[in-house]
Parts: C-alpha cells; structure tokens; sequence
C-alpha cells in the first residue's frame, strides 16, 4: 500500500500491482472497511493491476476496487505454477509411500489437508465434517501437512477424540509432494484464497480436492471432474461431498 502510493507520488511511471488475494474477505467491522480502503487506494495509485485469478479479478471488478480496463489476468491465472515434475504421480512411488505409512496393517481412508492451521482456512469446518463421518466411515486418518497459525493442534484433538479417526500432523514441510500420494483426497474448506496451489498439485499428484465456493477455488478446480466445490459452509453438505468421492 505505502510503497504503491509512494511509486505515485515520485512519480514511477509503471506501478504494478499484483493481487494474490483479498484480505478484506474474512474481516468484519473496522477491520473489513480499513483492509478494503487500502485495496481500492493500492489499485487507484497503481498504473496496472495483475489478479492472480479470474474470479479474484471478478471480485475486485464487483467491489469496485478498480476499473475493468485496468485489472488483468495473465494466461488462465497462477500464482507460482506447479513444477509438474515433482508433483506428478509415480504409481511405484505412491505404493512404496503407503505401504511405508500402513506397514502391514490395512489402509483406511485418508483425507489430507495442505496448509496453514488458520481460522481463514475454515478447519472449523473441516473438523465439522470429519466428526460427521466417523459416525458412519468407523476408520480414517486426517492428514495435516501445515503448522499452526492461529489455531492450536489441540482444538482438533479434542473434537475427534472418543472416534476411531486419528490424526496425523507434519508441522512445516519443505517437501508436500511427499504427502499427497497417501492422501486419498484433499479437503480445502477455504474462507478466501487467491489462486490455491495446493488444489492444482493435488491435481497433478492425482488426487481430487473437496473444497468450498471461495474466491479462487473456481480457477483451480473443474467442479465434478477434478473435485467437488461445496458452495454452501454447511459440514453436513461438506462430509457427504468427501463420502461421495470416498465411495
């Protein structure tokens, strides 16, 4: 915001403005105008906007952030692309992965998450729904692959205990490509998002993403073909999703 609105003032003549997402989305009260005042100022002091998605650019447009002559989306959007590469699946791998996981016991559903333990990220919804499955899917694993940020570890525990689901937490990982082979889905129950990478790796890892309508996730999955997008943040409608896939 300062540096954009400093660009203008000395006069730079090429300010771009890139939008990963908007902040302003989860807030409410001072916080939400505040946030959403310093979104319109940044696009109004920048000569381009680039969103990193169609459907954040599409957000902004209907806010009235910018104009529609000044924000774009490059190609079909990203925010760092997916080294296809490393994500790609690996039949001998992913067997090699589980079986290292499982050891001899049998495998049972595991549903993966990707990402920061923050209230932005709706686990209170993931953890809804996880607890709705149990009653009927007796076994599962809930792999988180992420550290906290806002939200304890223990506040998960404590919902699943007394069910047969466990939960598997990594903390921080410099290698997520090595988790989602065991995963059988990812679940992304999103409050906002730019663009997620998290759903496009999957994808090349070939695991499909249940997830919800947020700003972003219609960029990254094609609904009933790559995943499944909840629209509603209902954890009964979410946990039918999963066990739709699941079965």
């Amino acid at each position: 915001f300062l540096a954009m609105i400093g660009g203008k003032l000395c006069r730079v003549p090429i300010r771009v403005y890139a939008v990963w997402g908007l902040r302003y989305e989860t807030s409410t009260g001072v916080a939400r105008f505040i946030l959403k005042t310093a979104e319109r100022l940044t696009m109004t002091s920048a000569t381009h906007v680039c969103g990193v998605s169609d459907s954040v650019r599409k957000r902004a447009l209907a806010e009235r952030l910018t104009k529609g002559t000044k924000i774009e989306v490059i190609g079909s959007g990203s925010s760092h692309g997916v080294e296809i590469a490393r994500f790609k699946r690996n039949d001998k791998q992913v067997s090699e992965r589980r079986a290292q996981w499982w050891g001899a016991k049998e495998r049972v559903p595991v549903l993966g998450y990707v990402g920061r333990f923050h209230p932005d990220k709706g686990i209170d919804l993931l953890i809804s729904a996880v607890r709705i499955l149990s009653s009927d899917i007796e076994e599962g694993v809930l792999l988180i692959v992420g550290m906290e940020d806002g939200i304890h570890i223990s506040t998960a525990q404590s919902t699943l205990r007394g069910s047969k689901w466990r939960l598997e937490i990594t903390g921080h990982v410099d290698d997520p490509e090595e988790y989602y082979p065991l995963m059988d889905l990812l679940c992304l129950p999103t409050k906002r998002e730019g663009l997620p990478n998290v759903v496009l790796e999957a994808a090349v890892a070939g695991v499909p993403t249940v997830a919800t309508a947020a700003t972003g996730v219609s960029d990254a999955i094609i609904d009933g073909v790559t995943g499944l997008i909840c629209q509603e943040r209902d954890p009964v409608l979410f946990a039918e999703y999963v066990r739709r896939l699941l079965k």
